[in-house]
């Protein structure tokens, strides 16, 4: 799926990374990157869930992307105007607190119940496309988004019979 974005006199061509549509370059690693760091984050998060506040593991968590994210201030800052700066104050805000409420939910309930629930971000990535960019979903992300949120399914399913096996 290509896509433009144009804003602020910026125009970025984008493709979907998929199996045989030839647009897998280096570029594709950022992704799946992120894709590992945060499942790396989400294994801290659920260690250290018992010990530590909430509140304290979101800062940090912040803080660590805030500091990698600044490294590319030098080649990419662009002054935001007013209404983009209360936009990324509310962003800020938001973000904080699902941060909060998902290590809230990591500390109170296994990962294997939480994380299902995580795949709702699915639906509204593919809400947001389409109510901003226009952007309707083919049926490779529809098939994609079927096989994450099956399996994520699954794993729920066979986690709570294999809690109500005796042991």
């Amino acid at each position: 799926m290509a896509g433009t974005i144009i804003g602020h006199g910026i125009t970025i061509e984008g493709e979907i990374t998929r199996p045989g549509s030839g647009v897998f370059g280096a570029i594709a690693l950022i992704p799946l990157g992120s894709a590992a760091l945060y499942a790396v984050a989400m294994i801290q998060i659920c260690k250290v869930a018992t010990r530590e506040p909430a509140a304290t593991m979101a800062f940090y968590l912040t803080l660590s992307a805030a500091i990698l994210g600044a490294a590319s201030l030098p080649w990419q800052w662009v002054t935001p105007t007013p209404l983009m700066g209360l936009c990324l104050v509310i962003i800020g805000i938001l973000g904080g607190l699902a941060q909060m409420a998902l290590t809230q939910a990591y500390r109170l309930a296994p990962v294997s119940l939480v994380a299902p629930f995580e795949y709702s971000a699915l639906l509204v990535a593919a809400i947001f496309g389409f109510a901003i960019w226009g952007q309707i979903p083919d049926q490779f992300v529809w098939t994609g988004a079927a096989i994450v949120v099956a399996s994520g399914l699954y794993i729920l399913h066979r986690e709570t019979v294999r809690r109500r096996q005796p042991a």
